[in-house]
């Protein structure tokens, strides 16, 4: 590994062939041999990449969000921590990087030929934001820029945590995965994690609606996960953090993220293979996401009956509320009422005519799925009430 990865083998294969065709015959005639091409670096390297690897959700030995991790308190605090902790981790790989490519330099006496310093922006760990949020070609960032993405990067990876922990699939009380079986059960969870300071959501669902019409929504529990994870005198800081953090600068409600960009998000992060799915009417009148290690045949009937239904209702109570309002409301105060009532009837109409030609015909069908088979064979079984996935 250290050989391969080195500045030297790089010079010789560009002498072998210097096309990008490089087949395993090209390595072959690689001048490699025997226990003097042990680099010294290798193990430490090893260690360094592999820790970085396993920080993020798609690492199988992945075991908890950093800042997690890092325990109790504010945010933004624990946020400075991480950027240090990953910028020392990406000097020290420097480091050995360089170290390796000497070493090996100075075994094929190649010293004056090949180029043993390794720019910041080559160390390729995913937590080194010079590497990560590299610009393009010709272009440059200043490090407010790079910090500002990179503490983009970790809220919505601290929140996509926040969802596993509320879903099941994490806790923060049992490290690396909990529930990540097919048809896991709130009752699977209790016996994995029997004393745990936050339970999942009942039904592996959450509401993502633009008023807060159900008390367990998305966004109520993600404050109650923060709360437990960071402390609740930490809360209303934290929060805002998180929304700071979210729109680069510029606050972006946690309402808002989960309405337009989470599910993006987590598309991108599981390449187009998510784990949470979404449930949304077709002009996003209804929106929940339902945890798919979870899913049982019943599960869209629950979302049906329990959520849409639901919903609806309220929505309409708003209506017949403001209906009443308008009779002794005046002129200034009746436009902005007519706008949220209109508005509110053509969500109802939008979610009524999806519940009525999609949602429950399908719910009726109570489709079972294998999870064997792949979310790219199962995705397609449900799609008539999911949000799309272009490219799965």
């Amino acid at each position: 590994l250290g050989f391969l990865n080195s500045s030297v083998a790089q010079y010789v294969l560009d002498g072998l062939n210097p096309t990008l065709n490089l087949h395993p015959g090209y390595l072959e005639r690689l001048p490699a041999t025997g226990d003097t091409l042990t680099s010294p670096c290798d193990v430490d390297l090893v260690s360094i990449f592999r820790s970085d690897w396993d920080g993020f959700e798609t690492s199988w030995d992945f075991v908890v969000n950093p800042l997690v991790g890092l325990g109790g308190g504010l945010l933004e605090s624990l946020a400075e921590l991480r950027w240090d902790a990953a910028m020392a981790a990406t000097v020290r790989a420097q480091e050995l990087e360089e170290r390796n490519n000497r070493y090996f330099a100075q075994l094929y006496g190649l010293e004056d030929e090949v180029e043993c310093a390794v720019p910041l922006a080559r160390v390729s760990l995913t937590q080194n934001p010079y590497f990560r949020y590299a610009p393009n070609k010709g272009a440059s960032r200043t490090e407010a820029e790079y910090r500002a993405l990179f503490f983009a990067d970790a809220a919505r990876e601290l929140i996509s945590f926040g969802v596993g922990c509320i879903m099941g699939r994490y806790s923060l009380d049992k490290p690396g995965l909990v529930l990540a079986d097919a048809g896991s059960t709130l009752a699977d969870f209790d016996r994995l994690v029997p004393d745990a300071r936050l339970r999942p959501d009942a039904d592996g669902i959450l509401a993502i609606t633009a008023e807060q019409y159900f008390d367990d929504d998305i966004v109520t529990r993600l404050r109650e996960f923060l709360a437990v994870a960071f402390g609740a005198e930490s809360l209303e800081a934290n929060v805002v953090w998180l929304e700071t953090a979210l729109g680069a600068g510029k606050r972006k409600a946690l309402r808002d993220y989960f309405l337009n960009d989470f599910y993006n998000d987590h598309i991108r992060t599981y390449s187009k293979r998510p784990i949470y799915w979404q449930v949304s009417s077709p002009k996003g009148g209804f929106n929940a996401l339902v945890y798919l290690h979870r899913y049982t045949p019943a599960t869209l009937g629950v979302v049906h009956q329990n959520f849409a239904e639901e919903m609806l209702g309220k929505v309409q109570a708003r209506v017949e509320t403001i209906e009443h309002a308008l009779l002794s409301a005046g002129k200034r105060e009746a436009v902005g009422l007519g706008k949220e009532r209109d508005a509110l009837a053509a969500q109802r109409r939008e979610v009524r005519d999806w519940i009525d030609s999609a949602l429950f015909p399908l719910a009726s069908t109570e489709i079972p799925l294998d999870l064997d088979d792949g979310v790219k064979q199962n995705y397609p079984k449900l799609a008539g009430v999911l949000k799309k996935v272009t490219g799965l």
